[in-house]
């Protein structure tokens, strides 16, 4: 009896648009969603890939920042700058998902260190211009162009 090749596409990660493993220096702040209040300091992250839809950051988080992230009413500003390219991507993003390591990083600033504990967001992109997805793009292309040349 024949076999039924749909059965294969069921493993299959089916996603509009294509993520490039790339890691980029990230700059962010997290803000109220509806009054654009800044809830945090500027932070810091790395991206772990990317997509026209949007990215996955690796950020070192305290207690506070990940009850924040699980706050329906926050949004995430970022800036960040693709290698090569002298050009901001800015855009506000919604929080997808949060995954946190169970190890927890110690930074120590004087006696009133705070713990940090390594923290993974899937950021969705709500307000990238037309600019800014055509440079992406561009970007993702080269990349795997460049990369995943055949022989």
């Amino acid at each position: 009896m024949p076999m039924d090749d749909s059965s294969q596409f069921n493993a299959i990660e089916r996603r509009k648009y294509i993520r490039l493993k790339t890691r980029i220096p990230v700059k962010y702040i997290i803000l109220d969603q509806t009054t654009r209040t800044p809830l945090s300091d500027n932070l810091e992250g790395v991206t772990e890939n990317l997509s026209l839809a949007g990215l996955r950051l690796e950020t070192y988080s305290t207690e506070e920042q990940i009850k924040l992230f699980t706050s329906k009413n926050i949004i995430l500003k970022i800036e960040f700058e693709l290698p090569g390219i002298n050009y901001k991507i800015k855009s506000e993003t919604k929080i997808n998902f949060i995954e946190t390591e169970t190890k927890i990083i110690y930074m120590h600033i004087g006696p009133n260190g705070k713990s940090r504990r390594l923290t993974y967001l899937g950021l969705v992109f709500i307000d990238l211009s037309e600019q800014n997805k055509n440079i992406i793009l561009k970007y993702i292309k080269d990349k795997f162009i460049n990369e995943y040349k055949p022989y």
